[in-house]
């Protein structure tokens, strides 16, 4: 877990790291369809602040992308608000990892989607977004990293469906929320806290 002993000693590995990782153009698509249990409510997002996490080794009503850990930091003092955050940590493999929530929201209104975002200082290639559900292809995502100087609001505004049928008989509508990164083969961590919808 990061700052479990000494900062100084995973800062350096960061740093490290971070001279030695390329630079990293893949996008965020490589995902697979979340199953149901990270499904949210109209608007609503269950466990967006990850406060509902009972040891720490899972995070609730989030599903998750990729091979390398993810949990809760349960009340570590670094979250950005309350107890808890969520984290992905990663050792040495290059691969995609992220957190996902299927979130539903009304037809044909713009939306925004946030949260708060601390990476290590060798990720360079981390995106956050929405895709279509049950699409993996970013519907509207931000490219991040580093964001190492403590936690950062991200944010993207994306319009809903909005078929000429939506228009006369308007209803709920999936996107699936995401946040990761492509790890950049040394020890790297991303965590986040705080999402939330709305619209604007």
């Amino acid at each position: 877990m990061r700052f479990s002993g000494t900062f100084l000693g995973w800062a350096v590995v960061a740093a490290v790291s971070a001279l030695l990782a390329g630079g990293a153009t893949a996008s965020a698509s490589s995902a697979s369809t979340p199953p149901a249990s990270c499904d949210g409510w109209m608007m609503y997002m269950p466990n967006a602040s990850f406060e509902a996490a009972p040891d720490g080794t899972a995070v609730p009503n989030w599903c998750t992308e990729g091979p390398d850990t993810k949990g809760v930091d349960r009340n570590a003092g670094i979250a950005h608000s309350m107890a808890n955050d969520a984290y992905i940590e990663a050792r040495s493999t290059t691969q995609w990892n992220a957190l996902t929530q299927n979130i539903v929201v009304p037809t044909c209104r713009t939306l925004d989607l946030s949260a708060f975002v601390w990476t290590s200082s060798n990720v360079t290639a981390g995106y956050f977004g929405v895709r279509a559900y049950p699409s993996v292809t970013p519907y509207k995502e931000t490219k991040f990293g580093p964001l190492s100087n403590g936690y950062q609001q991200l944010s993207v505004r994306f319009a809903s469906r909005c078929t000429p049928d939506d228009l006369i008989h308007p209803g709920p509508v999936t996107y699936t929320a995401f946040v990761g990164f492509w790890s950049p083969g040394g020890f790297s961590w991303l965590m986040a806290d705080d999402f939330a919808t709305a619209l604007p």
